[in-house]
């Protein structure tokens, strides 16, 4: 099976999203900035995002904004990307994961969030 880039990407793991997405650690040192909100720059116990296992699936939410993102969308939102724009979201994850870029990386893609993030 041929899986595409946005597939791979949405199996990786907290610390190589948020390398790649460039993600600045919360201040309760446990969790991430969310790129949509700022939630976790105010040193709140547990208040920033975290990548967790959902109903089989890898997700990022946010307790203030509520944003439910998989590892793409987080990408995506870090660099300003519209989360609606998968050329130039696959562009941008090619350049991030170059051993990752198959012949079908911009395939059309779906959002694996239950909620996409509004940016």
């Amino acid at each position: 099976k041929v899986v595409n880039i946005f597939e791979r990407v949405n199996s990786f793991g907290e610390s190589d999203i948020a390398t790649a997405a460039d993600l600045k650690l919360a201040q309760d040192g446990k969790s991430w900035i969310c790129p949509l909100c700022g939630n976790g720059s105010n040193g709140g116990k547990g208040d920033g995002i975290r990548q967790k296992l959902r109903k089989g699936r890898l997700n990022w939410w946010c307790p203030r904004c509520e944003a439910n993102m998989s590892n793409v969308d987080v990408i995506a939102v870090a660099y300003g990307l519209e989360v609606s724009n998968k050329a130039e979201i696959g562009k941008k994850l090619e350049e991030l994961f170059p051993s990752e870029k198959t012949f079908f990386s911009l395939i059309p893609y779906r959002s694996e969030s239950d909620k996409s993030p509004q940016t």
